[in-house]
């Protein structure tokens, strides 16, 4: 013990420890303890050495000298109580430490903004950012409510082990989920630093489809347990983060909407644990100059919260209960940011969770539900068919490819009709995938496919006639682009019968077939008729759709060019207007596919 803090000392010559009290920057420290051996084995040094890489290691042998050193480091000058503890307690310690500080240093907060300032001044256009957010709060809902199949769980262990290939521990850590894992057991595993929570976590950030596809069954069952074990009194929690400045300036930019994270969202009850997280992870930073240390300070109340979106204290489920006293915040759960300070060198983000079904956003997701036919129970054309409308158009179409080749392995005994419907679901979805790619000829041949089996099911459905008239519709528009307009007036025509004997179901597509017949008609320069129908569209529409809806903009730019036409400048000045000031609202849906809104100039009408 002879030397100084009674250090552990190599058995070969190296240069002194940097005192971390003296220096501003540094790494971060790490701590060893070993009362039990008279030399370092190999081992040790080896961990050492890779340790070095990322901490500032010291080896002590004595458990009084390790303490002191302890109490003398700068990041712990705020923990008022540092007792005593045995070397399993201090490795458990710093393991709990070394999986946060990964979490807050080497991730990053992947974040959904609802604009509602009119007056944003963001480099995305606020459409842009609130589609974001609308599909984000979709994609999950979908993922939430579609069918599980028996091969899911290899589906995903196949992934994890081509990713981990040559990985021996996490490779154990993937035989292990295999073999043991059981949906009760979710939120255990969700704790671990393994895999699972490693690739999760990625692709929950960067959107990655195939991968987020494979992880549903793990989602959903994270959700289920978190509601069981919902929290039943309000509480206020914690989240360290290190945070860019473009990103902290985005939140200050922000504060009175509403945001969504990307990902679950791991807080803790205890202030101080998550200061002493994030100014650790301030240290680990090296002094970045773009990065800065952020405190997220969350206010929530078990009456918000939905069986959709739970919170959970899941301290009893995690390796470090004493340590962690951790609440995790479902997946997509949305909340109002209120304000930021700053204490101690250090910005506090103040929010509370929402209920998105109170905000006005919850509307507009609603009638994307609607478009989308996002039920309780959804297919995996389902979700092609909302990654379609995110303008993710090859990995829609491969996801709806891997449908047909899954329903050609069924046998035909089994549900003909049901896989017939299915079939054509699938050609009138990739006809809209080739459509919007401009193939126009791809298109009309699947388009073509799929109205032959949708007019010859016997006794269809009502959504199966409706589906029959938005396929004529497209073939309708085909026609129409090549300039044969008497037979795409024919399809109109069949599509309008159709409608006719729903008229309440059948609205929304109406007023689609009403809009499109008035551009027929403005290219044969029949402008009172393309008037007519668009004005039947513009009814219809703003009947049953927000006030906001991009659909509402685009009827409202259709008539304006249309009074153009007809020397009626006052009113092409209105409804141009109009169409600019829901263009510029910032809680308008992104669909660029569906409804293609673009800015109406007004000194283009003032030039006539």
């Amino acid at each position: 013990m002879g030397n100084r803090h009674g250090r552990r000392q190599r058995q070969e010559p190296q240069a002194g420890l940097v005192d971390l009290a003296e220096k501003t920057v540094s790494p971060l420290p790490l701590i060893w303890l070993d009362v039990s051996l008279d030399s370092i084995p190999s081992e040790t040094l080896t961990v050492q050495e890779e340790f070095q890489l990322t901490f500032t290691v010291t080896l002590f042998d004595d458990e009084l000298d390790c303490e002191g050193f302890i109490r003398d480091l700068p990041l712990t000058k705020k923990i008022t109580k540092v007792k005593r503890v045995q070397l399993d307690q201090l490795l458990r310690r710093v393991k709990a430490f070394q999986a946060r500080w990964y979490r807050n240093v080497t991730e990053s907060l992947s974040i959904n903004y609802f604009k509602q300032d009119k007056n944003t001044s963001e480099d995305r256009s606020s459409t842009d950012i609130n589609g974001s957010f609308l599909f984000s709060q979709l994609l999950i809902n979908t993922l939430l409510h579609m069918n599980s199949l028996s091969t899911d769980m290899n589906e995903l262990v196949d992934v994890c082990t081509r990713e981990y290939a040559g990985n021996a521990s996490q490779l154990k850590q993937v035989e292990l989920f295999y073999n043991n894992y059981t949906p009760d057991e979710c939120l255990r595993w969700y704790t671990k630093q393994t895999f699972l929570y490693i690739l999760l976590n990625k692709s929950l950030r960067v959107q990655n489809i195939e991968l987020l596809f494979l992880y549903r069954f793990f989602i959903r069952d994270t959700q289920r347990e978190l509601a069981k074990n919902q929290c039943k009194s309000p509480v206020k929690v914690y989240r360290g983060q290190m945070m860019s400045l473009r990103e902290l300036d985005r939140l200050r930019k922000s504060i009175g909407d509403i945001i969504s994270m990307n990902s679950f969202l791991s807080t803790s009850l205890d202030r101080q644990l998550a200061e002493f997280y994030v100014e650790g992870a301030a240290i680990g930073s090296h002094g970045e100059l773009d990065s800065v240390p952020v405190l997220f300070e969350i206010d929530a109340h078990p009456s918000v919260a939905s069986t959709e979106k739970p919170f959970a204290n899941i301290s009893q489920f995690s390796e470090f209960a004493e340590e962690e006293q951790e609440v995790l915040f479902m997946l997509g759960s949305v909340y109002r940011l209120n304000g930021i300070r700053e204490e101690n060198r250090m910005y506090v983000v103040s929010m509370n969770l929402c209920n998105i079904g109170e905000h006005e956003s919850n509307r507009l997701l609603d009638v994307m539900k609607h478009d989308y036919n996002i039920r309780t129970s959804n297919s995996l054309r389902t979700y092609a068919c909302v990654l379609v409308g995110m303008g993710k158009l090859d990995i829609a179409e491969m996801f709806l490819r891997r449908v047909l080749r899954e329903l050609s392995l069924l046998s035909v005994s089994t549900g003909q009709q049901e896989q017939t419907i299915e079939h054509a679901s699938c050609a009138f979805s990739l006809g809209q995938i080739a459509w919007y790619k401009g193939q126009h000829d791809s298109a009309l041949d699947h388009f073509r496919r799929a109205h032959q089996t949708f007019i010859t099911i016997p006794s269809p459905t009502t959504a199966e006639m409706l589906r029959c008239g938005a396929t004529e519709i497209f073939l309708a528009n085909i026609y129409r682009d090549k300039k044969n307009f008497r037979q795409a007036l024919i399809y109109y025509t069949n599509a309008l019968s159709t409608f006719k004997r729903y008229p309440l179901e059948a609205q929304m597509h109406l007023a689609d077939l009403y809009s499109n017949m008035g551009v027929l008609y403005r290219l044969r320069k029949q402008y009172d008729q393309a008037q007519n129908f668009n004005e039947k569209a513009m009814a219809i529409r703003t009947t049953c759709l927000p006030p906001t809806h991009p659909d509402i903009a685009s009827s409202h730019r259709t008539l304006a060019e249309v009074h153009v036409e007809l020397n009626e400048f006052n009113k092409a000045l209105e409804h141009g207007d109009a169409s600019m000031l829901i263009e510029n609202t910032p809680n308008t849906i992104l669909d660029q596919y569906r409804c293609h809104v673009t800015p109406l100039r007004k000194d283009l009408i003032l030039k006539f």
